[in-house]
């Protein structure tokens, strides 16, 4: 079935070409039900139109899995269900702990690396497609609600939004990306809907009324539904709805990717500096925008090539503790050692024993560890993810890979 599943989709995608000139010829029955909304379209003749190409485009495609890749509900879906904000049913919302844990979960979510465009043959690790906004926000809420289960965040929820959708963006060549429905992962603070969306606002999360004045010039007429967290597109069901696997949801995060890459060289920048080390938000920064999380690196006295800004992790045993420094100074000019006083010094800014997030009050959660291999000379560094029974820590995995507990990092000799 997942065979099944993924060749279909691979015909569907297959058979969009790549314009330089207009993302919608690229996107053009991409992923099943495409957000797009063409520029002056009503989002309901937008979401008509939507249905019946992609109708039209699955008449040369195995008919009989349709239902079970679209798996639409006219009666129970998030676009059946939608309603204004003042009649929204937040009742279903898992209460999160603070403003500070959301915080880390949307950095964890914006600029972890951990994409790979597996059917190309590339190991450079990627982020979800943030910069992609034209499309495909149904599979970058799938991802970063999976991203934040892996973490073991509380529970989350998708907020469905419908209308004549519009985001003002620096990643599209007319300055705005423009939908009939749009989808990110949503959670609960006290009383507060906050929505996690790097595509639309990328320094932070926001309450629920933000994010709709930033998605809509008229946010009193969007409507909203709030679903399970594994609803997937607009004419799923809200609750209970299909599961999709997970063979299906990173194929297409892989298309997105590439399509991202592509989206970088039309707008004349460089996809290899900013879909790898320097992200938009990273070098246009705003007021009050969380830190970036950069990819960590474990500190050897012995390398003295470390890069300028590059964050490495090292064991502090007088305190017992992993600390995190970031590389500053002259380049030119040969670093000094860390300091083991918990201090920064000319070549290292010290960053404390939690960075880059702390995922629970247990301060070991989130910690870079790394483990040698004495007969093979390798040591692979591991970032703890989460617990076991009673708290005790799982062991790491004897190949680099990442498990349920551990998230593999990367390897040196």
């Amino acid at each position: 079935m997942i065979y099944q599943h993924g060749i279909w989709v691979l015909s569907m995608c297959l058979s969009v070409g790549f314009s330089v000139s207009s993302y919608a010829k690229q996107s053009e029955g991409l992923f099943g039900i495409p957000s797009l909304r063409f520029s002056g379209e009503r989002h309901e003749d937008a979401a008509d139109r939507s249905v019946a190409e992609f109708k039209q485009k699955i008449v040369t495609s195995p008919g009989q899995r349709v239902d079970d890749y679209f798996g639409a509900d006219p009666d129970s879906s998030a676009y059946a269900l939608a309603t204004l904000r003042k009649n929204l049913d937040v009742s279903g919302l898992t209460q999160w702990d603070n403003q500070t844990q959301v915080e880390h979960a949307f950095t964890s979510a914006r600029d972890s690396r951990f994409l790979i465009l597996s059917f190309d043959g590339s190991q450079e690790r990627r982020r979800i497609s943030w910069m992609l906004p034209q499309d495909g926000c149904f599979v970058r809420a799938e991802v970063a609600k999976n991203r934040l289960q892996k973490f073991g965040y509380p529970d989350v929820k998708k907020i469905f939004a419908f209308g004549d959708l519009s985001a003002a963006t620096p990643h599209t060549e007319s300055g705005s990306a423009d939908w009939w429905f749009h989808v990110a992962v949503a959670v609960a603070v006290g009383d507060q809907i906050m929505v996690l969306d790097p595509a639309v606002e990328a320094a932070r999360p926001i309450s629920l009324d933000a994010w709709a004045k930033l998605i809509s010039p008229e946010p009193d007429k969007v409507t909203f539904s709030l679903c399970d967290a594994d609803t997937f597109g607009p004419f799923n069901r809200c609750d209970e709805p299909k599961i999709f696997s997970s063979f299906l949801i990173d194929f297409l995060q892989g298309i997105l990717l590439r399509l991202e890459q592509a989206n970088m060289v039309v707008l004349g920048r460089d996809p290899v500096q900013e879909l790898v080390e320097y992200p938009y938000w990273r070098t246009h920064p705003t007021a009050g925008a969380l830190p970036f999380l950069q990819t960590v690196q474990y500190y050897d006295e012995f390398d003295t090539t470390q890069k300028l800004g590059h964050v490495f992790a090292n064991y502090n045993a007088a305190l017992g503790q992993i600390e995190y420094f970031e590389r500053v100074g002259s380049a030119e000019d040969l670093p000094l050692p860390l300091p083991s006083d918990s201090s920064s010094n000319a070549s290292w800014h010290y960053l404390g024993p939690d960075y880059p997030i702390q995922f629970d009050v247990n301060q070991a959660i989130g910690l870079v560890v790394p483990r040698f291999h004495f007969f093979t000379g390798r040591t692979d560094y591991f970032r703890l993810l989460q617990r076991g029974l009673l708290g005790f820590s799982y062991p790491m995995p004897f190949e680099p890979k990442d498990t349920r507990h551990w998230e593999y990092v990367h390897s040196k000799r």
